[in-house]
């Protein structure tokens, strides 16, 4: 059976992620029985809570620093209605630029008809004889 003195050192591994799981059970089943051993879980929980602030540097400045540091995540439907919205962006301003009127000249159609043309009969008269040519 372990005194305080042995779970008190337990709760420094446990703390520290280094407690195997079947002595984490027996330890939180101690705590659950034992009012002194949960008063030194907690001191050094607030031990290592207040040495983390410490090390954590204070950064008041608000430079826009912190802004290269963040990840923008966004989701990809999001994503491709804006790649969506740049590409037709693109298109627009390329139609105003290079299809302006007075880059546009204007087309002169002409027609022509090729309906075949009538059959003419020529009639000569010679000597009173008509002959069709």
């Amino acid at each position: 059976m372990n005194t305080c003195n042995e779970y008190q050192e337990q709760i420094s591994a446990y703390i520290d992620n280094e407690l195997a799981d079947a002595e984490t059970s027996k330890l939180f089943y101690h705590l659950g029985e034992c009012a002194e051993c949960r008063g030194t879980m907690q001191s050094m929980l607030q031990l290592r809570s207040a040495l983390f602030e410490i090390d954590q540097p204070k950064d008041n400045k608000n430079d826009g620093s912190s802004l290269w540091k963040r990840r923008i995540s966004i989701s990809y439907p999001i994503a491709a209605l804006f790649a969506f919205f740049v590409m037709m962006s693109a298109i627009a301003f390329v139609q105003q630029t290079f299809f302006r009127e007075e880059h546009v000249q204007p087309i002169r159609m002409e027609y022509i008809s090729s309906q075949p043309l009538p059959t003419v009969y020529v009639i000569e008269q010679s000597n009173n004889r008509v002959q069709l040519n």
